[in-house]
């Protein structure tokens, strides 16, 4: 399994983000047939410090469109990372890296 296409409000990057709860979405792909997503966990930290601001422990879950953040208050023109990590049904593990820069809100 893998996974591929991490998006953040529809962009791969976003500089300059203006929305106080972005939503992440990712894309999952796999050589065994009848594959989903069981679960999933998504960790925001501050690229600078290394902050976690959101980590959302695993859900249990087979969402991944549209997956709105959760976390502390996010600050003005600020650089985030984001880590997902994803189980399928096989219990095969993947992850993927992302991050996104915040504008003025």
């Amino acid at each position: 399994m893998n996974l591929y296409d991490l998006r953040i409000e529809y962009d791969k990057a976003p500089f300059g983000l203006s929305v106080k709860n972005p939503r992440f979405s990712w894309k999952l792909k796999s050589g065994r047939t009848d594959t989903m997503q069981k679960n999933y966990r998504i960790v925001v930290t501050e690229s600078d410090s290394g902050n976690t601001v959101w980590d959302s422990k695993v859900i249990e879950s087979d969402s991944s469109i549209h997956v709105e953040y959760a976390g502390d208050a996010l600050l003005d023109e600020t650089a985030y990372s984001v880590h997902v990590e994803a189980c399928d049904n096989h219990d095969e593990k993947s992850e993927i890296e992302g991050g996104f820069v915040t504008g003025i809100f």
